[in-house]
C-alpha cells in the first residue's frame, strides 16, 4: 500500500531521523502523486503488523520497463517481508502492462542478491551507480 501520515513516526524512527513531521508529510504527498521527473513512480510501504517496516518503489524507465528498489528497515530484516513486498510490486508492474523489471543491488548485499535470484531475476552485468557503489544489474521478464 502507499504511505500515509500514520507512517510518519515509523519513518522518523527507522529511516528519516533528521526530518520533521511536516517534511515527511510533504515527502509522502510527493510520493503519492505517482510521478517523478514526469514519469510513473510509486512508493509503497512494506508493513509488519501495520507498522512501516520498509519501502519498495517502482520507477518507469521506458514504456516497457520499470526498476524496482526495495529497502527493509534494519530491525525488520531477515523476516521475508522484503521478498514479499518486492513480489507484490512485481505483480503490480505486470498488471500495469510492463514487460520488464530491472534492479540494481550492491555487490556486497548478499541478502538482496539472494532475493533477486529467488524471485527469478537474471544478473546481466555489473557497474558503478551514480552514488559510486559497485552494483549488479538484474532484469526480470514479466
Amino acid at each position: 500500500r502507499n504511505f500515509t501520515k500514520d507512517n510518519i513516526p515509523a519513518l522518523q524512527k527507522e529511516k528519516y531521523v533528521n526530518m520533521t513531521y511536516s517534511e515527511l508529510e510533504k515527502l509522502i504527498s510527493d510520493w503519492n502523486t505517482k510521478k517523478y521527473n514526469g514519469v510513473y513512480f510509486e512508493m509503497f510501504a512494506i508493513c509488519s503488523d501495520s507498522i512501516a517496516a520498509g519501502m519498495v518503489s517502482l520507477y518507469q524507465h521506458t514504456e516497457n520497463t520499470v526498476s524496482i528498489g526495495t529497502e527493509v528497515f534494519e530491525r525488520f530484516r531477515r523476516q521475508g517481508i522484503g521478498t514479499e513486498g518486492t513480489r507484490l510490486c512485481i505483480l503490480k508492474a505486470k498488471e500495469m502492462g510492463y514487460k520488464y523489471v530491472s534492479a540494481q543491488v550492491k555487490t556486497d548485499n548478499t541478502a538482496s542478491i539472494s532475493m533477486a535470484n529467488n524471485l527469478g531475476f537474471s544478473k546481466i552485468g555489473q557497474t558503478v551507480n551514480r552514488k559510486g557503489n559497485r552494483v549488479y544489474n538484474f532484469i526480470l521478464e514479466l
